[in-house]
Parts: C-alpha cells; structure tokens; sequence
C-alpha cells in the first residue's frame, strides 16, 4: 500500500467536505522536468483517491479542448505543470473559456526548464513539494497562500488577446534567441548548455566596441499612458507584473512599491556608457541610469507598441507581421493559490 503524508490527507478529506473538487491539473509532458522527473507517482499516491482531472497537454489547441472540458465540470482549481509557455497558454485560456467574471482559482507548477512565473508565485521548491502545499493551501482555504494578481492584458493583431506575466521586444528579444541558437548548439553538452547565456553576455560585452549598440537593435515605437517615447530604436525593452525575477535581478527603477501598474524599462540604442551601467541596468540602481542618456524605467496603466519584428511573451517567441501594434494594460485581477504565503513576498 503506498505511504499518505497525514497531513495531506487531512486536507485532501477538507476538499471533499467543503466541495473544492473537480481540480484539473494541465501537464506538459515535453516540458524539461516533466520529461525527466514525471509527477505520475505523486498523483497515483497522494492525489489517487481525489477528483482530480489530468491532461497531458503540448500545445495551445490541447489546452484549450482541456479546459472546456474542466468549464463543463465546474472546476475550481486549474493547475498549470510546465514551463513558462505552458503556464501563460493556460492561463490564457483559461480566462477565454470561463470569462473574466468567473475564472476558477488558479496554481503553477515548475515543470520546464524556465520557471520565472512558478518563482515568482511560489518561491523555491521541487514540483511535489509545490504541488502538497497548493493542494494543502486550496482544500484547507489558507488566505495568506491566495494571491490576487493583476496580469498584462495584451492585444496582439490577428490573433486572440493573450495574459502574461512579462514581454520583452526590441534588441532584448533579439539576444534572447541568439542564446537559444547558442544553447542548441551546446545542446550535447548536458549540463554545461546552461552556460550559455552568460557565454553569449561575455562575448558580447568583449566584441562590441565602445560607442556601439551592445544588441541588434529593432525598431519600436512607444508610447507610455499615450505619452510617445522620442526614441526608437530600443537596445532593451522590458515589461512585466512580476513582483519578483530570478537572481534577485530588478531591472526597474520606477516606483518599486507599486503593484498595480505595469513595470516598464527602456534602454535606446543610443544608451551611453552602456558598458560599466550594465550592473546598475540589472540592478535597478537609480542615480547611475540617467534618462537623458538613453536609459528610462516608468509605471505605467496602458503600453503601446508599435513593433518591426517579434515580441516575446513569457519566453515564447511571438513572429508578427511588420509593422504590428501591440496594445498593454492591466487586466482585472486573477486568484493563484501559492506554495508561498503572501506575507514573505515583496516588490523586487
């Protein structure tokens, strides 16, 4: 007979009291942990006795026949297991399926390679040890592991409005998937391809000559609160709602306090001293990123970028037609039960 953790099966029997179930956990099985680990043994466990829906889901009509499955039996928690991608589709439809007004609680699991939303909503921990304390969290109604969060609301040309948690464009997308070619072809490497991104930033940062844009820069135009940015051409730009980055980085030097707004940073390609800013860049380090020099970092309610080329939303890469206008605000807050009590987070 497998083994139950008693205090899981406490709150596993509050589920069934207090009618928290059905639960849809959506599972990416190409996603990096996944594929690795798997969360099978958890689930035929703990989890066995529980009305809990699995789907195996890998791409975005796969999510979306999911969770009209789970609308048809009143789901209250939807749980996203992958990596970033997989965690914004679901989200995305999710909010498509029920509607704004009737979204089901939601959860994130770390099963890819990139997790920066699980981190920011859960902290550290592996994808059994997140998924106890979101189950413990939901059935026993822990408040202080409930996070409402406003998301970006972005509207994109041809294709469905979408909610995410980050977007970058210009240069920034650009040496993003300079890295991923990097990391393909280090691919052979095991481990080591996770070298590849600060390879890449070292390369660069030795081969760009001072007075030269440190990325191929693409063409944006901004405007901020219907406020137009004069520049143009944008080493670096940057757009989140996430309270916290990985490593600690804070590369926003707006009103850190603010949690209802979006976190929006810009760096042109006519930036100077580009080279010895990058650490104050990353760091938020106010007094050394002049907005005369080709550095800004604002709050703001609504974003509108006009875009030559793709913008990337949550890690995954989005291929526009040129030129597109992409449309930014806040959307009306969405319910995640956390692994992490809300008290121990804080604006990075």
């Amino acid at each position: 007979m497998p083994t139950v953790n008693p205090e899981l099966a406490s709150s596993m029997q509050a589920c069934t009291d207090r009618e928290k179930l059905p639960i849809g956990l959506l599972a990416n099985p190409r996603s990096y942990k996944n594929s690795k680990f798997g969360i099978d043994a958890l689930l035929r466990t703990e989890f066995a006795h529980l009305d809990v829906h699995r789907f195996e889901v890998s791409n975005r009509a796969q999510i979306a026949a999911a969770v009209a499955q789970l609308r048809n039996l009143q789901a209250g928690l939807i749980i996203a297991d992958g990596g970033d991608g997989t965690v914004q589709g679901v989200i995305t439809e999710t909010w498509h399926a029920f509607g704004a007004g009737a979204m089901p609680d939601l959860a994130v699991i770390p099963g890819g390679r990139t997790n920066v939303i699980s981190g920011d909503l859960n902290g550290n921990g592996t994808p059994a040890e997140i998924l106890r304390k979101i189950m413990h969290s939901y059935c026993m109604e822990q408040k202080h592991f409930i996070q409402q969060r406003g998301l970006l609301h972005i509207s994109l040309p041809q294709a469905k409005d979408q909610l995410a948690f980050l977007i970058s464009a210009g240069g920034l997308a650009a040496g993003i998937e300079s890295c991923w070619k990097l990391q393909k072809k280090m691919q052979r490497l095991g481990p080591l391809r996770g070298l590849a991104t600060p390879l890449w930033v070292v390369f660069k940062l030795l081969t760009t000559l001072p007075g030269q844009p440190l990325l191929n820069h693409r063409l944006a135009k901004v405007k901020v609160d219907d406020q137009v940015m004069p520049d143009e051409d944008f080493q670096v730009l940057i757009a989140t709602m996430n309270q916290n980055l990985p490593m600690g980085i804070r590369p926003f030097w707006g009103d850190s306090t603010a949690r209802d707004s979006i976190r929006f940073s810009t760096v042109t390609a006519k930036a100077r001293g580009l080279w010895w800013r990058i650490l104050p860049m990353i760091m938020g380090w106010k007094r050394w990123l002049p907005q005369h020099r080709g550095y800004a970092s604002v709050n703001a309610d609504t974003l509108h970028l006009q875009l030559d080329e793709s913008i990337h939303i949550d890690g995954e890469r989005w291929t526009l037609d040129a030129p597109s206008s992409v449309q930014i605000r806040v959307s009306a807050p969405i319910r995640f039960v956390t692994a992490s009590s809300r008290k121990k987070h804080s604006a990075s």
